[in-house]
């Protein structure tokens, strides 16, 4: 499905030789790089994600299971990365990863299962 979406979707999409490129450290790092989203770490805090500039809790999703665990965006590393798609809206979203009302979607791809 990731191909297909790739070709159909409005998101931003990093695939594994965009990774191995990027060399980022983390997923966060990884982010940073998506066109349309910002991210700000505090010490002490959750990191603040903004999509086309609106400050937003998108939807995470590793390896098809949705998850609210945000610890997953500093604690994925990024060799364990095999792609990550990002939709800055609902609006750019399939629809299969996003529930109603919400800003957007990271959608995350491991070598492994890690969840």
């Amino acid at each position: 499905g990731f191909q297909r979406r790739m070709r159909l979707a409005a998101g931003v999409f990093l695939t594994r030789q965009d990774i191995s490129r990027l060399q980022p450290t983390r997923l966060l790092d990884l982010l940073r790089e998506a066109p349309g989203v910002a991210v700000t770490e505090r010490l002490g805090r959750a990191p603040t994600i903004r999509m086309r500039g609106r400050v937003c809790d998108p939807d995470l999703v590793v390896d098809r299971i949705p998850t609210r665990d945000r610890s997953l965006l500093t604690e994925l590393r990024g060799a364990d990365l095999e792609a990550i798609e990002v939709y800055r809206s609902a609006a750019e979203n399939p629809g299969q990863w996003s529930r109603p009302g919400t800003c957007g979607a990271i959608v995350v791809w491991t070598r492994r299962a890690v969840v």
